[in-house]
């Protein structure tokens, strides 16, 4: 069995460091990621109703830069924020 990515959005800033592979959110069918990072304009575009879709419950964190919040609304469906 291969070893678990990490889906990271393009938009993210480089704000954490990983062993693990990491793949672009934009070319995964999130079958093999452990784990996905977006930023908050990801997330305002759709793209946690996209991976909500998938049905796979894979924990989602949003990275944030420059005093950024992350809306209210959406605080339920992430494990976490990055700063």
């Amino acid at each position: 069995m291969s070893e678990l990515k990490i889906a990271v959005s393009r938009s993210c800033p480089d704000c954490f460091s990983t062993h693990r592979a990491c793949v672009n959110i934009d070319e995964s069918n999130y079958i093999d990621v452990a784990a996905i990072i977006l930023s908050v304009s990801d997330v305002e575009r759709g793209k946690l109703d996209e991976i909500d879709a998938t049905g796979y419950d894979i924990p989602v964190f949003i990275a944030t830069e420059n005093e950024e919040r992350v809306p209210a609304e959406y605080l339920p469906r992430i494990s976490g924020v990055f700063e």
